[in-house]
């Protein structure tokens, strides 16, 4: 695959993973659930940088604490076109329908 920059020296690839989470056990969820954050965290430090990975626009979740929250938006900032991002969505969407808490907590 090519990058989305449209050069031959940068490729990527997609890596998915889906959790099936058992419905009736509440416990088992929150430990699958635990050791799936994990992971992502240990992934993230060891990987993502040295990569430059980044997670489906999607599945981004707001850090769970503030500093964690702040490292999420300061990775946004350098991987994406904020400014640029937040001007189009001023322009196209002034009375902010389109947008919601996790929106304008990542972007604004």
């Amino acid at each position: 695959c090519i990058s989305q920059r449209g050069t031959r020296e940068e490729l990527f690839s997609w890596l998915g993973i889906i959790m099936y989470l058992p419905e009736d056990d509440a416990s088992q969820r929150e430990a699958i659930t635990s050791a799936f954050l994990e992971y992502k965290a240990a992934c993230r430090e060891r990987l993502w940088g040295r990569y430059d990975c980044r997670e489906h626009w999607a599945k981004i979740e707001q850090g769970q604490s503030k500093e964690e929250a702040a490292e999420l938006r300061d990775r946004l900032r350098r991987q994406y076109p904020v400014a640029e991002f937040n001007a189009r969505r001023a322009m196209y969407d002034p009375d902010d329908i389109l947008s919601n808490r996790l929106v304008r907590a990542l972007f604004a």
